[in-house]
């Protein structure tokens, strides 16, 4: 996280002193559009260091989206994914980087334009599964329908400065850019 220039940060209505010290492992799980992977097997890169527990494991891969694929691979969970995640499909790597951060107990978890690579109907799964979760706080990056749709609280940016705050409906009718993203403008 880039220092402030100004201004304060509050998370869980408590100001953050220093946001360096705050916003870091295990304390915040973050995930990227391109997530680094290891040649590893699929379990592997989930887990991370992480002990293993059946439960938590299985309950992150459905979180992601990701127990589908991974039923089609012959070796399933212990899949060798090969350097960077080469023999997974761009989707399936963002996903096993999602999976990996719902196999973290954190405070926060920052999704940076996840699903960017998927196919609609996988987004919408993923998105569903993340939402079900209960008693989590996400900051979601993304101009992508699907993850704005249930947001309790979107802040749109433009030029690195807020045009607007709110749910979907009320940006919708007085947000310029929210409209342009969500295609009622040209």
């Amino acid at each position: 996280m880039l220092p402030m220039d100004d201004g304060k940060i509050y998370f869980n209505n408590e100001e953050v002193e220093k946001n360096s010290e705050k916003f870091v492992p295990p304390r915040v799980a973050y995930t990227s559009q391109n997530p680094n992977l290891f040649s590893d097997t699929i379990k592997n890169n989930v887990l991370l260091g992480l002990k293993e527990e059946k439960e938590n494991l299985n309950q992150a891969i459905y979180s992601a989206a990701l127990d589908r694929d991974i039923s089609n691979f012959k070796d399933e969970v212990n899949t060798v994914i090969g350097s960077k995640g080469v023999k997974l499909s761009g989707g399936q790597r963002q996903r096993v980087a999602v999976a990996r951060m719902f196999a973290r107990k954190a405070d926060l978890y920052i999704f940076d334009d996840i699903s960017s690579a998927l196919d609609i109907e996988t987004e919408i799964k993923l998105w569903d599964r993340m939402f079900e979760r209960k008693n989590i706080t996400a900051m979601v990056v993304s101009n992508r329908h699907v993850a704005l749709k249930n947001a309790d609280k979107i802040l749109v940016m433009k030029d690195g400065k807020i045009e607007g705050e709110g749910k979907l409906e009320y940006l919708l009718e007085t947000c310029e850019e929210m409209r342009q993203i969500w295609g009622l403008e040209a």
